[in-house]
């Protein structure tokens, strides 16, 4: 194997590592939106749902589809010992995958930081630490 094919193949494990972050990351709005926020299973998501929330999901899904358009550019390069005739682009589609997955994140942190029910969620964040007595190990009274 040509020092070529491993360097693409090591592109490759970054891509597929940067799909499952992807595929992953679209799990993040409903877990969200049913725990955090607290939106039971018998609503429907949509019923608190963001526009960035599926702007995230949109942003997902193309880094999703551009990984695997890499992916299977990357194996057709590899094939052909970089020589194809066929303009694929190839590096666009990687740092466009990547721009897709940081771009659909930052949809996300929007959705969560906007959302009209993360600012009326009842969550009691007032509670106190407990007291704490200490002794003095000479005597066993309290100091």
């Amino acid at each position: 194997m040509t020092a070529y094919a491993d360097t693409m193949k090591l592109w490759i494990d970054s891509a597929k590592a940067c799909s499952q972050l992807a595929i992953a990351a679209m799990f993040l709005p409903v877990f969200f939106i049913r725990e955090l926020i607290g939106v039971g299973q018998e609503k429907p998501l949509s019923s608190a749902q963001d526009e960035s929330f599926v702007s995230s999901w949109i942003a997902f899904i193309l880094a999703i589809v551009l990984s695997h358009t890499y992916q299977i550019t990357a194996t057709k390069l590899i094939a052909t010992n970089g020589k194809l005739n066929v303009w694929l682009f190839p590096r666009a589609q990687y740092w466009s995958m990547l721009a897709s997955l940081v771009i659909g994140l930052a949809f996300f942190v929007r959705g969560a930081v906007h959302s009209p029910l993360a600012a009326t969620s009842s969550v009691d964040c007032s509670h106190q630490a407990p007291q704490v007595r200490t002794t003095n190990s000479l005597t066993s009274a309290p100091v």
